[in-house]
């Protein structure tokens, strides 16, 4: 039978406070007291809970992640970071899943409620004001990573410079015609990528009107916004499609093959998650470092842990581009 910390306080014959306060490392008045109930927890081989230690000390050495399926394989390498840095620092992930992104009144009650957690991360999906303001006035740490709020620390990635490289690269090679793939208005990430996309555009002097930019927000594999673009525009002149949302290239590799066009003879194909598909296919990307933000967002919240006051720090870090056989058109086409 496993011992309990009432027999610990029975057999030692000290209070459960004391023993408790042993077991918490709150320092007593005399040293006999403490050794006398280590022996006994020795004798007995009491093993403490760990959670409810933690919760004696207000500690729990566990942090909780809230996150958005929707964002496809994107979000599981965030995640993976974020397990790596917490293993190093002897921490455990509790994590909470996000299906309706209408729900996040009933989940920031759970979560503030029940405060099972040393910290929070929110990842890949928009944060409520309210959900922000209330972590900040429970003094609950909070970092986001591929996502962000002027009033929390957060981790994300400068896509407007990586669609610039992109953008770029293909004028170089002769491109002059360029279109904007939305993303699914669910997927909060590929709506930030759409802005920078439209933003390194411009900065390229490149006056993207809004007839080249495909959107229907309710066409989640981006199949059916594309096929329709296809089928109104001119097919004699070469395209590049930069596709903010990762989870609609497969759609639009299947648009583009059923109105009889080719990649990369005809249409270029950019986009912004570096995945064995991508690869597989040849797709030219700008390659996210999603599993560092993952990484480095824990380390942020370590820092913040320790100093909970200090102000919030905001990095962006640097995507690279993947030049695969999807760039270009040939030559003869301009």
């Amino acid at each position: 039978m496993v011992a309990t910390i009432y027999e610990v306080a029975k057999k030692s014959g000290f209070s459960i406070g004391t023993v408790s306060r042993v077991l918490n490392g709150v320092p007593l008045h005399s040293e006999s007291t403490c050794e006398k109930v280590l022996q006994v927890i020795d004798e007995l081989n009491y093993q403490p809970d760990a959670m409810a230690q933690g919760l004696a000390r207000r500690k729990t050495n566990t942090i909780g992640v809230i996150a958005s399926f929707c964002n496809g394989n994107a979000g599981l390498e965030i995640l993976c970071g974020i397990q790596r840095g917490l293993a190093q620092h002897n921490f455990d992930l509790l994590l909470y899943g996000i299906e309706d992104l209408q729900k996040q009144d009933a989940l920031l009650q759970r979560v503030l409620q029940k405060r099972r957690m040393d910290g929070l991360m929110w990842v890949s999906t928009k944060i409520s004001e309210e959900f922000a303001q209330a972590c900040k006035s429970r003094r609950l740490p909070l970092v986001l990573a591929d996502s962000y709020h002027e009033l929390l620390d957060s981790i994300t990635v400068d896509n407007q410079t990586g669609a610039l490289l992109a953008i770029q690269y293909l004028e170089r090679i002769g491109y002059r015609n360029f279109a904007l793939l939305a993303g699914y208005r669910e997927n909060f990430s590929a709506q930030l990528r759409f802005q920078d996309c439209r933003r390194a555009l411009r900065k390229a002097g490149i006056d993207l009107s809004d007839k080249m930019i495909i959107s229907d927000h309710h066409d989640q594999s981006g199949y059916l916004a594309l096929k329709n673009f296809l089928a109104q525009r001119d097919q004699n002149v070469p395209l590049a499609v930069l596709v903010a949302d990762g989870n609609q290239m497969l759609g639009a590799i299947k648009a583009i093959r059923q109105a009889g066009l080719h990649i990369p003879d005809d249409v270029a194909l950019i986009g912004f998650e570096n995945s064995a598909l991508a690869e597989h296919a040849g797709l030219m990307t700008v390659r996210q470092p999603l599993e560092k933000i993952g990484y480095r967002a824990v380390e942020r919240l370590m820092a913040r842990l320790e100093n909970p006051d200090s102000l919030p720090q905001r990095l962006s870090l640097q995507p690279e581009l993947m030049v695969r056989k999807s760039w270009g058109a040939k030559k003869t086409k301009f």
